[in-house]
């Protein structure tokens, strides 16, 4: 057991810089180093990161990665850039939520990772967004092509008919699409920022 954990047992030790370095590297871009120290009556963790950059794409990088993706991922980030919607809310759409015609969609649930949720993760989620014409189009279109289910998800995987994981497709799609056009760190958050 490291000097710094003395008063701990090293399974409690142990754990608490697993669960903090396990928080703390979700949101780093470089890895967390956590440790107990001890200044005699108090512990204290010790982190050190380096914050990740934000990514804000320009119209030439966002037209270069949406040409890199394949057409059901160019649509998922269409609707992320559009609107400004978060991945569990693009996961949890089902066409129910669209006025086509009079280009409404109306959010109401959430996915995270396998639950739904009614109601998304702030009040301002919760609430009817305008589209564009352009972007209805893109939806009419993609009506006809996604996999059909019984929930009529927009973004079902073909095998379980659920909704897809948007940490594997940022995984298997937008990073390696990203670093392909010389961007590191692109992800379903880029869309908001950007």
């Amino acid at each position: 057991m490291h000097e710094r954990h003395r008063g701990l047992t090293q399974a409690v030790a142990a754990a608490y810089e697993e669960a903090a370095s396990v928080c703390l590297n979700r949101y780093h871009s470089s890895p967390v180093e956590v440790t107990l120290s001890d200044n005699g009556t108090e512990m204290a963790a010790e982190l050190r990161w380096q914050i990740r950059k934000k990514v804000v794409l320009t119209v030439e990088q966002y037209q270069a990665l949406l040409a890199e993706l394949p057409y059901h991922i160019q649509v998922m980030v269409m609707i992320a850039m559009c609107l400004g919607l978060r991945i569990s809310e693009i996961r949890a759409l089902q066409w129910q939520d669209f006025d086509l015609k009079g280009r409404i969609l109306t959010l109401t649930r959430s996915i995270v990772g396998r639950y739904v949720w009614n109601g998304g993760k702030t009040g301002a989620s919760e609430d009817e967004v305008f589209l564009d014409s352009k972007l209805v189009s893109v939806l009419e279109d993609w009506r006809k092509r996604c996999v059909e289910t019984p929930e009529a998800w927009l973004f079902a995987n073909a095998d379980t008919k659920r909704p897809v994981h948007g940490d594997a497709i940022q995984k298997d799609y937008l990073r390696p699409a990203g670093e392909k056009i010389g961007l590191q760190g692109v992800g379903w958050h880029s869309f908001r920022h950007t």
